[in-house]
């Protein structure tokens, strides 16, 4: 964390969330104070940047606070708090995308699911080209299960846009099935959550400082 140059002072923190989330869609700084108890202005919005993990889901973010101007004579900020307002999937059920012979050209009624390629992989084992209409923030998982029952999870490995369609690689370090049924983890609904944050004890330099009792 730190200050940047612009006028004023602006707080940069880049925080790890409590849990993953589908969006971050406000921020709100509720309370900022120096050290020596004068409130700040921390109206302006902050800007925001967020890093997505593999299932393209938020983690983390990072917050540039402007904070307006600052006494000379202060030594620090008391505490810069507020509310993270995120959106996060109310649930996750398996879906089937496709059934039957597994083959480039196969399709599924499900999330207009089709297959674009199934064989070896240039890296070893095989991969497995899947074009559908989920988002990637709410397709977490893909595997092929045989009649048997036997499950053969597969890694995602790219992704790429196709007009209103996701065409998606997912390789498997072994062979893929070719017939069975193509199962979907996918998160689904949505419901918002207020996340509270909280910076304390900083100079400014944006470095801690030791708590006063």
């Amino acid at each position: 964390m730190g200050f940047d140059s612009r006028p004023g002072y602006t707080l940069s923190v880049s925080a790890e969330l409590p849990g993953a989330v589908l969006a971050l869609k406000k921020v709100e700084v509720t309370r900022a104070s120096t050290l020596e108890g004068r409130k700040l202005d921390c109206t302006a919005a902050p800007r925001q940047t967020v890093t997505r993990g593999p299932s393209q889901l938020l983690t983390n973010v990072s917050l540039d606070i402007p904070l307006g101007e600052l006494p000379l004579e202060s030594r620090g900020l008391a505490e810069v708090s507020g509310i993270l307002e995120c959106e996060r999937a109310e649930n996750q059920r398996a879906v089937e995308l496709i059934s039957g012979k597994l083959k480039a050209g196969a399709k599924g009624q499900e999330f207009d699911s089709e297959i674009e390629f199934i064989g070896s992989h240039i890296a070893g084992g095989e991969k497995l080209v899947l074009k559908t209409t989920l988002p990637p923030e709410q397709l977490q998982s893909v595997r092929v299960v045989e009649g048997s029952g036997r499950a053969v999870k597969l890694e995602k490995r790219s992704m790429m846009r196709v007009g209103d369609r996701h065409s998606y690689t997912w390789i498997s370090t072994g062979s893929i099935p070719r017939t069975g049924r193509v199962v979907a983890d996918v998160l689904s609904g949505s419901e918002t959550v207020r996340i509270p944050f909280a910076i304390r004890n900083l100079s400014l330099l944006g470095q801690p400082l030791a708590k006063v009792e």
